[in-house]
């Protein structure tokens, strides 16, 4: 016995408006919890790449001092600072040599090498390579050029200078100079007598977010291998607590845009989160090489 084939559809019932209204709204609710743990992953992944730059740079410092037996100058007025001194050892042999060391930061014949970035100086969460605005030689008003800006500083201590005649100097990195306020070579590991592991070398420098890029004694974001002045050192202290936050109005002093913390590289080369919440004597104790202080790890 056989059946005719049924040419029969069933119906099937279309979305109504409602339901599909519903379904997009519940689509937005889901993309809406999603998005802070997106904004999260993406942030620990930005704060673990500047810690690799800062561990990049520790290295570096290290590679310095093994080669010549001391880190860096600070800088020298007017001429490439210790940033410029560290490039090779940060594979950057190309721009290095670029450098003409025998003429100031704003000779036309660095102007190439000024304005050329280096993606380790930066901060993802912070910016990407820009230039400065413009800068004049030692405050003249003439010569003005602009150069590449970092987001790392060097630890000049707890003072307000990096003057190796000043009894208020506790940082690593110190002026050159033959006589004066300056010193002939940079310090080394053996002048850190509070101990490699609680003194930090390098960390992320504040920059107030509404004044990228400007330099001078206020605003000291100008070119980061300019050794005219504090573009890229930083002191730490009582009087120069951590950035709370970007729109922080303080200057020369360190800072992070990393909720919360921020980044330093210590002298044995580890890499770690401080508070900007913590204790400002505490502070000034790790940015002081040698005042005989035990530092509570437990920021």
């Amino acid at each position: 016995m056989t059946y005719p084939i049924s040419t029969r559809r069933e119906g099937r019932a279309a979305f109504t408006l409602v339901e599909l209204l519903v379904v997009i709204a519940i689509i937005g609710v889901l993309i809406a919890l999603l998005l802070p743990a997106v904004q999260q992953a993406r942030e620990a992944a930005r704060r673990m790449s500047c810690s690799n730059n800062l561990k990049q740079m520790g290295l570096a410092l290290h590679n310095h001092h093994d080669t010549y037996g001391h880190l860096p100058n600070s800088r020298r007025d007017a001429y490439p600072n210790w940033i410029v001194d560290t490039l090779k050892f940060l594979e950057q042999n190309n721009l290095s040599e670029q450098w003409d060391r025998s003429k100031n930061y704003y000779h036309a014949d660095n102007q190439t090498a000024r304005e050329t970035a280096v993606e380790q100086l930066y901060c993802p969460s912070r910016r990407g390579p820009m230039l400065s605005e413009p800068e004049s030689l030692q405050n003249s008003g003439s010569t003005f050029v602009v150069g590449m800006v970092a987001d790392y500083a060097a630890n000049v201590g707890t003072g307000t200078n990096d003057y190796a005649n000043s009894a208020t100097f506790t940082g690593l990195f110190r002026l050159f100079g033959t006589s004066g306020s300056g010193a002939p070579q940079g310090l080394s590991f053996r002048d850190v007598t509070d101990g490699t592991s609680n003194t930090f070398l390098v960390g992320e420098k504040h920059v107030d977010i509404q004044k990228f890029g400007v330099g001078g004694l206020d605003f000291t974001d100008g070119g980061a291998y300019n050794g005219d002045g504090f573009n890229s050192m930083r002191f730490a202290g009582p009087s120069k607590t951590l950035a709370r936050s970007p729109a922080d109005t303080a200057s020369n002093i360190f800072g992070s845009y990393h909720p919360g913390i921020c980044q330093f590289v210590f002298v044995d080369g580890s890499v770690r989160n401080i508070p900007v919440t913590i204790n400002a004597t505490t502070l000034g104790y790790l940015a002081a090489r040698n005042d005989g202080e035990v530092v509570n790890t437990d920021w």
